[in-house]
């Protein structure tokens, strides 16, 4: 019986090392190209962007977090909440809507003056069958200036909105500030790849019943 126990044990460790992530960066991390609009603009209490990855930037698997590189001091103030898709779409002209997004995370937004990631409670699964639209909305009670962010030029294409007043919804978008701009943020996304080598991890996991020789888990 101890025998058997130290075997399941010996299962479950090793299946929970063995599902391994990778990271996969859309952009030049030492791009020197700033926006202020996206993902999030800051100098207004509210905003609400959308950006397109192209599938040829990704791989296929489960997104389990994202990063953006910020290139301004601490800031702290609002709520961010991000919302990803697949589409069809290749670029933006307008807001795409919003009944089928997915939310992947909603948090405080705890900006630090450089890589800045949010893990999402479940993961995204990404097929790559299609492009990836990803859309962050920025739920502040006040603003800050000169918080930029690094951009990627030439891939994919972004939206963006702003208000002091008017809260944004995903269902609901609204008119772009600008045109569309050739442009995504710099984005880090944390996966595990499809067609890996590996064991999902083992979750919600109870030992009862135990003896000086054994155990039920």
């Amino acid at each position: 019986m101890k025998r058997l126990l130290l075997f399941a044990m010996a299962i479950i460790f090793a299946m929970q090392l063995s599902a391994q992530n990778s990271t996969i960066i859309v952009g030049d991390t030492s791009s020197t190209t700033t926006s202020s609009n996206i993902p999030m603009y800051c100098y207004y209490q509210n905003s609400y962007s959308q950006s397109i990855y192209p599938a040829t930037s990704l791989e296929p698997g489960q997104i389990t977090s994202i990063s953006y590189y910020h290139t301004y001091t601490p800031y702290n103030n609002g709520i961010i909440k991000i919302y990803m898709k697949e589409v069809t779409d290749t670029t933006l002209t307008n807001y795409l809507p919003g009944t089928d997004f997915v939310q992947v995370f909603e948090g405080p937004i705890n900006l630090i003056n450089g890589v800045v990631t949010y893990n999402f409670p479940a993961p995204f699964e990404y097929t790559g069958e299609g492009n990836l639209l990803v859309a962050v909305i920025r739920d502040g009670t006040n603003y800050q200036n000169n918080h930029t962010f690094k951009t990627a030029q030439g891939i994919g294409s972004s939206v963006y909105q702003r208000s002091d007043t008017q809260e944004y919804n995903i269902n609901t978008p609204p008119t772009p500030y600008s045109p569309a701009e050739s442009i995504v943020p710099v984005t880090m996304f944390t996966m595990i790849p499809i067609g890996a080598e590996f064991c999902y991890r083992p979750v919600n996991i109870s030992v009862t019943n135990q003896t000086t020789d054994g155990a039920t888990i």
